[in-house]
């Protein structure tokens, strides 16, 4: 059985407060479920994160709703946001995205500041010294806390460790396929 958990089928970015069956979002891109049950919403064209709590109360836990960058040390929803696509958030709550449009990785951290942990004005650093993140889209964390970055145009996979050091995994940079049975960062994506 399927059902509506967030969203009215209506275009906009509102609600925020109430239910989030009546709250509107625009371009859901990416959904991450906690294990007690709270759900992220990146709500792409609505230039924000949206959480549903355990109540199904719908918040912004990142971004004003405009188009726009920030630098770190933000309040989270006072800041604009660039198309924000992956998202995933820890047991104790940092939230990460993948904010597209900006080539930025943000970070909400425990004290509920807004980071740029890759990407131009970031904190961490590219510990393989290639090239800068480009269109990063999908995020998934491991148990161990490396966060992995799959970048869409830039067409390879990151992985940026605990201390925020960032490392190219696979990919070329290059589009395409040129085989199995390659070192992972010889192959095309």
């Amino acid at each position: 059985i399927i059902s509506t958990v967030v969203g009215t089928g209506t275009f906009g970015s509102s609600g925020d407060g109430g239910p989030a069956t009546q709250a509107k979002i625009y371009s859901p891109r990416a959904v991450f479920v906690t294990s007690n049950g709270e759900i992220y919403v990146s709500d792409s064209l609505g230039y924000r994160v949206r959480r549903v709590d355990t109540q199904e109360i719908i918040s912004t836990v990142i971004g004003d709703g405009n188009e726009g960058d920030c630098g770190s040390g933000e309040v989270p929803t006072s800041c604009r946001i660039g198309l924000p696509s992956g998202v995933a958030v820890t047991p104790d709550g940092q939230i990460f995205m993948a904010d597209y449009n900006n080539n930025k990785i943000r970070k909400v951290d425990k004290l509920g500041v807004l980071l740029t942990i890759a990407g131009p004005g970031s904190i961490g650093t590219n510990g393989d010294n290639g090239p800068p993140i480009y269109r990063p889209e999908g995020i998934a964390l491991s148990s161990k806390g490396f966060l992995y970055v799959a970048e869409i145009l830039g067409h390879r996979i990151r992985r940026i460790d605990p201390s925020n050091t960032m490392t190219v995994i696979a990919g070329t940079g290059s589009p395409g396929y040129n085989g199995d049975g390659l070192p992972a960062i010889s192959t095309e994506l």
